[in-house]
């Protein structure tokens, strides 16, 4: 996977971010992810197909999660996952990924992305059974939020 494909993943991310929650973020220093790895409590996860095609996954904890239904929700006190907050969280990450893909149109790299799928739980193990995760970081007042991407390019 190339590495220049990860930043429009982050740039959205940390614009969507910031304009949603009102919160000052930051970039954490980026790394490579072979195989399998745990997964924060709350992921949003997205399929990536077009000229690319991969995954998405954006995780936080659930402490984390619930800070930032919270502050998308005006600055509410969300004390539980409920059906609300997971669909600001899974509308996040849409917004996230669905900027992202723009960004990668002005570079003539046509994709579409997949309805968001949100997983909740302690012990999930995701796998990149065919090829590595670029993975950034991003820190919030309210925790890090963690993204993962793993495209290659599509054969015609």
């Amino acid at each position: 996977m190339k590495v220049e494909y990860i930043n429009p993943f982050i740039e959205a991310a940390t614009e969507i971010l910031r304009a949603t929650t009102g919160m000052e973020v930051t970039r954490g220093k980026p790394r490579v992810d072979d195989g399998d790895f745990n997964a924060p409590q709350v992921c949003v996860v997205l399929g990536i197909i077009g000229d690319l095609k991969g995954q998405v996954i954006y995780g936080v904890s659930m402490t984390s999660a619930l800070g930032i239904a919270g502050k998308m929700m005006g600055g509410a006190e969300v004390k539980e996952m409920d059906e609300l907050s997971r669909s600001a969280v899974a509308e996040l990450g849409n917004m996230m990924a669905g900027n992202a893909t723009s960004r990668f149109e002005k570079l003539s790299i046509s994709m579409n992305i997949s309805p968001p799928t949100v997983m909740i739980g302690q012990g999930v193990t995701v796998g990149w059974p065919l090829h590595r995760a670029l993975v950034v970081p991003i820190v919030t007042e309210v925790g890090e939020m963690v993204v993962w991407v793993c495209l290659e390019e599509a054969k015609s």
